[in-house]
């Protein structure tokens, strides 16, 4: 009877070390659930956006690639939303989207980091 309570013991011990070695630590800065965005945004997002960010040829993060967007988010939203609205390296100003407004790039950094499929 010992050797089954020593043995249940350890394996519920060793269910909780796993469970906490499970936890969401890889895209943390990323949101945990896929976007969605308006219709007016996902206007936007063909119109604009998707001209880079599904070309891998531009070098522009790729929409759906959470280890990218995670290594440029953990620069934080506002200084990734800067760079967005001002252009940096190849990103043009507003991604070429000159009548969007800063929350509106947000909003897309967003959804690029983590679409809905």
């Amino acid at each position: 009877m010992r050797n089954k309570s020593l043995n249940l013991l350890l394996t519920l011990m060793l269910s909780l070390a796993i469970s906490a070695c499970t936890s969401q630590t890889e895209d943390s800065s990323l949101p945990p659930n896929p976007i969605t965005i308006s219709t007016e945004l996902s206007e936007i997002y063909q119109r604009s956006c998707k001209n880079c960010h599904e070309v891998q040829a531009t070098g522009a993060p790729l929409t759906g690639d959470k280890k990218r967007w995670n290594t440029i988010l953990e620069k934080g939203m506002a200084t990734v939303l800067d760079r967005a609205m001002n252009g940096y390296l190849g990103m043009p100003p507003f991604g070429q989207c000159f009548e969007c407004s800063p929350e509106q790039i947000e909003s897309l950094i967003t959804y690029m980091s983590n679409p809905a499929k």
